[in-house]
């Protein structure tokens, strides 16, 4: 019965950590949105404002009544895969100044759908089917925060 407590008195502090962390970020994101014009302060200060409440949620949910919050499922997967996943997204934010944001978001898509596979019997169409996808999603977000929102995306230098 011991090491039970001690798992359930573990998992409510990693919980309660996790809602401190993010809370912190979360106001760490208002206050330095101060900063910028009032025209750029608006999605950080959304996104800070939403996990501040999310977090405050959590802390008080596990506090008051901890049961409705479902115990994680066990962790599974490559640890390799998720490494090289956070490789290539880094790769693609030094890549953004170089070569822009559209050729930039197709190559990482295209990248991680080659390089981070769950199934390798259906890589083929997976791929084609995740770069389609990708490059899609990539010109939308493009064409609607640059021409829409008149967000300034890296445009490159390269070429």
């Amino acid at each position: 019965m011991f090491p039970i407590e001690i798992n359930l008195v573990s998992s409510r502090a990693k919980t309660i950590l996790g809602g401190l962390s993010f809370g912190s970020f979360g106001t760490f994101m208002i206050y330095a949105a101060f900063e910028f014009e009032s025209a750029g302060r608006v999605t950080p200060m959304f996104i800070g404002w939403g996990l501040l409440c999310l977090s405050i949620s959590l802390m008080l949910i596990e506090l008051c009544k901890s049961s409705l919050i479902p115990p994680p499922p066990q962790i599974t997967g490559s640890l390799f895969r998720r490494a090289l996943f956070i490789g290539l997204m880094i790769l693609w934010v030094i890549a953004l100044p170089y070569v822009g944001f559209v050729l930039a978001g197709c190559i990482a898509f295209a990248a991680i759908s080659a390089a981070v596979p769950k199934n390798h019997k259906a890589m083929p169409y997976q791929f084609l089917i995740n770069t389609l996808a990708g490059v899609l999603t990539t010109v939308v977000f493009w064409l609607v925060l640059t021409s829409f929102l008149k967000v300034p995306l890296p445009e490159g230098i390269v070429f």
